[in-house]
């Protein structure tokens, strides 16, 4: 090889020769290639193997830099990872505390409403000699339960178109009564009261002629909880058809009375009133 002066025996070796080094110019050569004595040869193969040692070590010091790289990599996405959780879950906290403060003022508001209506209710009652001059609508606040819901007794000779028109208003009342209900969503207290009344309008439809479906105790503690303690409540069992008797200490809705295809209309409200109630 004149590029480096290497003695090459055969076309072989100066191609491989010429592979591994990329040189190019080569010419014949007379000097003789004497066979390697035994010290030669070990002395080969001590470079031979230092020099793979310092290959060895140059590819693990270059692994380990990979490595040291890679490892700092993690690290770093590993800490931005845990930055971003924690602001995530920092944003979460603070939608949870207004949502939170929201549903105190919210209360808080409706408590204040309460208590003007107690107000309110008790000035009249002062004034009338204990007795209150007209019915409670159904925004407005019973103050024990239903013992103001005056019964209803419709003249025999009602017509048909009467009775038509009687259904519209019942049934407008109950639109109305479940708004209520829907927009009470303090501690879910309106979800409940639907639910409860969902159950109702269910076994009125499904056991038509059996009484006990057909009658709520005043003094049931579920029920005055669940129903009475939320705006509307009252006024949507109402508009369903329910009469206050005193003598059984009872909300009773007539079985000869009733209007059955108000009772399915006021069920499909309350269905889907439900499933949009958030």
């Amino acid at each position: 090889c004149d590029d480096c002066g290497a003695v090459l025996k055969d076309m072989v070796v100066a191609e491989l020769h010429a592979h591994k080094t990329g040189h190019a110019n080569f010419s014949e050569s007379t000097e003789e290639i004497k066979p390697l004595s035994s010290e030669e040869k070990a002395l080969k193969v001590a470079q031979l193997k230092e020099k793979l040692a310092q290959r060895r070590i140059e590819r693990e010091s270059k692994e380990k830099a990979e490595s040291t790289i890679k490892e700092k990599t993690r690290r770093l996405m590993g800490k931005e990872m845990r930055a971003t959780k924690e602001e995530m879950e920092a944003q979460a906290r603070m939608r949870e505390i207004q949502l939170r403060k929201k549903e105190k003022l919210e209360a808080q508001r409706e408590r204040e409403r309460l208590r003007e209506e107690i107000a309110k209710d008790k000035a009249e009652r002062k004034a009338r000699g204990g007795k209150l001059a007209g019915k409670l609508g159904v925004e407005g606040y019973q103050p024990v339960g239903l013992q103001h819901i005056e019964e209803s007794h419709p003249n025999k000779d009602q017509s048909q178109n009467k009775d038509k028109n009687s259904r519209e208003e019942n049934l407008e009342a109950a639109k109305k009564c479940i708004g209520l209900l829907s927009r009470q969503k303090v501690g879910g207290e309106g979800g409940v009261a639907m639910k409860t009344i969902l159950i109702y309008t269910s076994n009125i439809l499904a056991h038509p002629e059996e009484e006990k479906y057909h009658s709520i105790g005043l003094d049931n503690k579920a029920f005055k909880a669940r129903v009475v303690s939320c705006v509307g409540g009252v006024g949507l069992l109402k508009a369903i058809g329910f009469e206050k008797n005193e003598a059984q200490g009872k909300l009773v809705l007539s079985i000869e009375k009733k209007d059955q295809r108000l009772v399915g209309e006021i069920k499909d409200l309350l269905e889907k009133a439900l499933a949009a109630y958030k």
